[in-house]
C-alpha cells in the first residue's frame, strides 16, 4: 500500500532583516523609473535593402505570430531587431552569436507552382 504523507507549512514571519532588504527594494523600485531598452525594428521594403554588422542575440517565440527575432549590431554599435520569415530563418541558421553578417532583401519572389509569393533574403556570414 503506498501511502503519502501530506504536510502543511505554517507561515514563518519574515525576518526583520529581510523587512529591511524589502523595504529598500521597494524604495528603490518608487525611485526608479525602469523602461525596457527596446532596438528598433528594422523592416526590409525596398529591393537592395541591407544590413550588416554582427549577429547579436537571437529570441524565439516573440509576440502574437511566434517569430524568431535577430538583433544585429551593426557597425557603429546601434542595435536593430529583424523578424524573421520561414526563409530568413533558414538562412540564418548556421549564423553564430558573434558572427559577422549581412542580410540583403532580394524582394518579392514567386514560389515554383506560381500560386504564392515569399520574401526573398541573401545572407553572408
Amino acid at each position: 500500500m503506498n501511502s503519502e504523507t501530506h504536510t502543511t507549512e505554517t507561515p514563518r514571519e519574515t525576518p526583520s532583516y529581510t523587512r529591511g532588504v524589502l523595504d529598500e527594494l521597494r524604495r528603490r523600485a518608487d525611485e526608479e523609473e525602469q523602461t525596457p531598452e527596446y532596438n528598433e525594428t528594422y523592416i526590409f521594403d525596398t529591393t537592395g535593402d541591407e544590413v550588416i554588422g554582427f549577429l547579436h542575440d537571437v529570441r524565439y517565440d516573440v509576440g502574437q505570430y511566434s517569430k524568431t527575432v535577430y538583433t544585429i549590431e551593426q557597425m557603429d554599435g546601434v542595435k536593430i531587431d529583424i523578424f524573421g520569415t520561414t526563409v530568413l530563418d533558414k538562412l540564418m541558421a548556421d549564423v553564430e552569436i558573434g558572427d559577422p553578417v549581412l542580410i540583403r532583401y532580394l524582394g518579392m519572389a514567386t514560389t515554383r507552382n506560381g500560386r504564392n509569393q515569399y520574401h526573398k533574403f541573401q545572407v553572408v556570414s
